[in-house]
Parts: structure tokens; C-alpha cells; sequence
């Protein structure tokens, strides 16, 4: 689909008693027709160069600056709660540009052939896509596996741009934590597969003690890190105990379709009780370790008893 076609899809939509929901298939089209071409773009060439960068990157940018417009112009950003309901942010963008003019949404790769010759650049501009994508569009509660935000792949890149540039961004960091727990429908739990909320396909509050992630957060007072990682963890056991544990592990559940990449595990899979320890030594309150502590025995003896791996 072209600029043209969803134009005229956007004039139709906005002459149709102001139904735009079919806009929402018309943006995801248009994303697949750039990756389309950036893909036959890509296979001309024997390999990336400066110039083969500019071009497809140029046109990611090309890409983001028309939806900007498109959105100004048919009035669409004030219409989150049309498009995705009452739960929905009231502004917000109702696709996915932002994230897909990061450079490594094309596979740009590092070094001299990236954007501006440099490892650090490529970093750059891939969180500053992505963070504006938090910002307009991280999924209205309505997430699904890893759409509109692959979160744990988002929040891993704050670890590779420090490696780059050794700037710790710890409330950057926690305020893209805090929207991944904020993905899913508050309505649904986990018996929804889907959609519904389950600790275990999210990122979890172990980011806050785990040994790689320490120096982003370093810089802070103790005080800070330990009030900060008990709210965390408060919060997630609160929403975790708003459910039975056999709503998340239904007898005849199917096998597990969700398992965080082996570099992650540290910091998503939901087996938070593992490290009471470690938020115990972190100075959370004996109190919440317990109720870790607990869950996790609770969550540990129902997976035994229906045979969950």
C-alpha cells in the first residue's frame, strides 16, 4: 500500500461517519510494503555500504515523516479510545512507525557502514526511535506476544547502549519497565493467554537486583535503589495475588509458547521467588520477600501437581 492508497483510505474513513478503525489494518499494510522494498533494496546490493545506509534509512525517516503529517491531518491522535477503547491512552498514535525507523529494524549493521559510521550512533537512534515509540503508541493495554513492543528486547537495548556510551539511565530504564507491567488489558487476567496478564511473559522486578544490570543502576542512593526495587516488587506481588494460581496454570494448559532469550532470563520469566535472596540482601522488607517466597511455592507445587513444564 502506498501513501496515496492510505490517504484515500484515511478521506474515505473520515467521510464515513468518522469510523476509523480500518485504519489500523491500513498503517500495519503500509509498514509491510516498506519493509518489502527495503528488503528487494537490500538484496541488490552486495552488501551494506554508507550509501546503501542512507538510502534505507532515509526512507524510514521519509516513512515517519508522512505518518506525522497524516495523523495532523486527519485529526487521528486524539482518537485512542475510539480505536482501542476506554483503557486506551486518549493521545496516542495508531501504529508502529516510530519503533520502525530505528536503524536496527532494517538490520543496519555497527561500524563503518552503519548510520554516521559508528557503533554509538546506531545505538542512538535506534533508543530514540524506540523511546518515541513508548511515548505514542506501547500498546493501549492491548499487547499481544510481542506486539506493538517487543519489551524484552526494547529494555535489553538500554543495556547495550550503556556498554556503548557508560551513561546510566535508571529512570529512563524504569519508565519503559513500568509500561511494559502496563501492556496488558487491567481487565484481564491470566486466563487469557493472549492478552490477559501473565508475570511470566513480562519483564520482571529481578531487573532491579540483578549483577548485570547493577551499573545503570548504580548511580542511585541506596535508599533510592531500595525503596525503588520494594515499590517494584510490592506492585508486581499485588497484581500476581489478584488471581488464584490455578488461573495461571489451568489443568490441561497448553505447553508454554513464551521463553525469554537465554541473555535475559535474569530479568524475565516471572520466576521472581528464585532471587529472594538477592532483594533481601537488596534491603527489601523480610515482610515482601516472604510473600515472594510464598507465591513462589504456590506458583512451584500447582506446575508439579498438573505436570507444567
Amino acid at each position: 500500500m502506498g501513501k496515496k492508497s492510505l490517504r484515500a483510505l484515511l478521506t474515505a474513513a473520515r467521510n464515513a461517519n468518522g469510523n476509523i478503525r480500518p485504519v489500523l489494518a491500513a498503517f500495519a499494510q503500509w509498514s509491510q510494503s516498506r519493509r518489502a522494498l527495503l528488503r528487494r533494496l537490500s538484496i541488490t546490493e552486495t552488501g551494506w555500504s554508507p550509501a546503501l545506509t542512507d538510502r534505507v534509512y532515509s526512507t524510514q525517516q521519509w516513512q515517519l515523516v508522512r505518518t506525522w503529517e497524516m495523523m495532523q491531518e486527519f485529526g487521528l491522535e486524539g482518537r485512542g479510545r475510539e480505536l482501542f477503547g476506554s483503557t486506551a491512552d486518549p493521545r496516542m498514535w495508531c501504529n508502529t512507525v516510530p519503533a520502525e525507523t530505528a536503524p536496527s529494524e532494517s538490520h543496519i549493521p555497527y561500524g563503518p557502514a552503519g548510520v554516521g559510521g559508528s557503533v554509538v550512533t546506531n545505538e542512538y537512534f535506534t533508543a530514540a526511535w524506540y523511546e518515541l515509540q513508548i511515548v505514542l503508541n506501547s500498546g493501549n493495554h492491548q499487547h499481544r506476544d510481542h506486539s506493538p513492543m517487543d519489551w524484552e528486547y526494547v529494555i535489553g537495548r538500554f543495556q547495550d547502549l550503556y556498554v556503548q556510551t557508560h551513561q546510566p539511565e535508571a529512570a529512563r530504564l524504569l519508565v519503559a519497565v513500568i509500561k511494559a507491567l502496563q501492556s496488558t488489558d487491567p481487565r484481564l487476567g491470566p486466563g487469557d493467554l493472549r492478552q490477559g496478564w501473565r508475570p511470566d511473559q513480562n519483564i520482571d522486578p529481578r531487573i532491579m537486583i540483578s549483577p548485570g544490570w547493577d551499573p545503570i543502576f548504580k548511580p542511585l542512593p541506596i535508599d533510592v535503589h531500595r525503596n525503588l526495587t520494594t515499590s517494584l516488587l510490592t506492585a508486581w506481588l499485588d497484581k500476581n495475588l489478584q488471581y488464584p494460581i490455578a488461573e495461571y496454570l489451568p489443568v490441561g494448559m497448553p505447553p508454554r509458547s513464551y521463553s525469554p532469550s537465554r541473555t535475559y532470563s535474569d530479568i524475565s520469566g516471572g520466576k521472581a521467588w528464585e532471587s529472594a535472596k538477592r532483594f533481601r540482601d537488596a534491603g527489601v522488607s523480610p515482610k515482601v520477600v516472604e510473600r515472594l517466597r510464598r507465591w513462589g511455592i504456590a506458583y512451584t507445587d500447582r506446575a508439579a501437581r498438573i505436570r507444567y513444564e
